[in-house]
C-alpha cells in the first residue's frame, strides 16, 4: 500500500524539535536516550511514536502539559517559557492530526502522534 503524508517540514522540525529539548531539559539520566518510530496503518494514517527516558509526568499532568504556559511539577529544573508542547499540539491540528502522552512513568514519556494520510 502507498500513502501519502502532506506536511510542512519546517513545522515538523519544530514539533520533533521541541520534544528532544523537552526530553534533554526534563531529564536527569546520562545519558539522555531519545527514541521516534514510525509506521503507516493500513488506512493510510501516519502514526509516530516519540520516546524519552526522562522524569515522566504525572498522571493528572498528562493533558494539561499541552496548555499554554503550563511548566508541569518539574518547571523548576529549566528555564521556559511552557509553549513548547502547546505548539507541538497546534502543529499536529494544522495537519489534521494529534499529539498526546501514550504512557509515562519514572523511566520516561512516550508521545503518540497521529495524522490522516492523503
Amino acid at each position: 500500500m502507498t500513502s501519502a503524508f502532506r506536511a510542512d517540514p519546517e513545522l515538523l522540525v519544530l514539533l520533533f524539535r521541541n520534544l528532544a529539548i523537552n526530553a534533554v531539559t526534563y531529564n536527569q539520566r546520562d545519558p539522555v536516550e531519545i527514541e521516534a518510530d514510525a509506521r503507516v496503518d493500513p488506512d493510510g494514517s501516519l502514526e509516530i511514536r516519540f520516546r524519552d527516558n526522562g522524569v515522566g509526568l504525572a498522571p493528572d499532568e498528562r493533558e494539561r502539559i499541552f496548555a499554554e504556559f503550563y511548566r508541569g511539577r518539574h518547571g523548576a529544573m529549566a528555564r521556559g517559557s511552557g509553549l513548547g508542547l502547546a505548539l507541538c499540539r497546534r502543529i499536529a491540528a494544522l495537519h489534521g492530526g494529534t499529539i498526546a502522552v501514550a504512557e509515562s512513568s519514572r523511566e520516561g514519556t512516550s508521545f503518540h502522534l497521529r495524522s490522516p494520510g492523503v
